[in-house]
């Protein structure tokens, strides 16, 4: 498990990176790197000061082929930043020890915290379905660029200071190729079972149609702030009991049964039998009640 980059990066409050951004405070961090929050100093003084995240990352130290992986990281999101819903890169720099990626700032945290610290959507089907449909669109704007995640999750989803828009981070293990062989890379709770390699074996898999799956977790997340099962494997007993019996499964989870519906279409085992970002998109709208 990668360690977390606060133990590997020191404190750089304060520091002044590319066109005059100013480092203030630390505001998250994970295995790829830490987050600040800066300020525009040009802007300092006026009466609508810019404030952006900063997000810094590992440079010096790093292999060849881990470099490549950064700045693949780095490029991918680059292609997909003016998508609706995806988080905007205003700039991009560089010193011997650091990548800096200059991006907007989400003022509502990652959804994680919105789920489970202020349980924000616990009841409110308007906002459950607004927010959701956001993050919808914008996994339909990067896969239209040929563009999967591959790690959707709540940490890796920013939210506005309503929590009705969200925006996707992180493109750590995105990758453009439209069949994969590469198992047990993202984050158990959301991971499909082709991901696993468990399941069906090791054969290759579609990313794109693996990001379906994990929106699926995350609308369960949302609405019942827990999570159905930790990994999709037969060794997970809550998951083998929706293997056995998936309608049981989901009608002992908090959902309408109408939103149960759509889940079962999201949460096919067989990747070629699952429901298209389309039709989510419009079984969601359509649908009379998610909760």
């Amino acid at each position: 498990m990668p360690s977390n980059a606060v133990d590997r990066i020191p404190n750089l409050t304060g520091k002044i990176i590319g066109d005059g951004y100013q480092l203030l405070e630390l505001i998250g961090s994970g295995a790829g790197g830490v987050v600040y929050k800066a300020i525009h100093l040009p802007t300092a003084r006026s009466s609508q000061p810019i404030f952006r995240a900063v997000k810094v990352m590992q440079k010096a130290g790093l292999s060849k082929r881990e470099l490549a992986a950064v700045n693949q990281e780095i490029q991918f999101h680059l292609t997909c930043a003016d998508q609706p819903g995806v988080v905007t890169i205003h700039d991009v720099c560089d010193n011997k020890s650091y990548f800096y990626l200059v991006l907007d700032l989400c003022d509502g945290g990652d959804l994680f915290g919105r789920i489970c610290d202020l349980r924000a959507y616990e009841g409110n089907d308007t906002l459950v379905r607004t927010a959701f449909l956001s993050l919808l669109n914008a996994v339909s704007g990067i896969h239209s660029r040929g563009i999967a995640h591959r790690d959707l999750k709540p940490e890796n989803v920013l939210v506005n200071h309503d929590g009705s828009r969200l925006f996707l981070s992180d493109f750590g293990l995105a990758t453009d190729a439209t069949k994969i062989t590469i198992y047990g890379w993202g984050t158990g709770i959301y991971m499909s079972p082709e991901a696993t390699g468990k399941l069906n074996g090791r054969v290759p898999y579609c990313p794109r149609t693996s990001d379906v799956w994990a929106l699926g977790i995350i609308l369960v997340n949302m609405i019942t702030g827990r999570n159905p099962w930790m990994r999709a494997r037969h060794d997970d007993p809550d998951f083998k009991a929706y293997v056995d019996d998936p309608e049981s499964f989901m009608e002992a989870l908090p959902v309408s049964r109408d939103i149960a519906g759509v889940l079962l279409r999201t949460l096919v085992i067989d990747p070629r039998c699952r429901i298209s970002l389309a039709n989510l998109r419009r079984a969601i709208v359509d649908a009379p009640t998610l909760l």
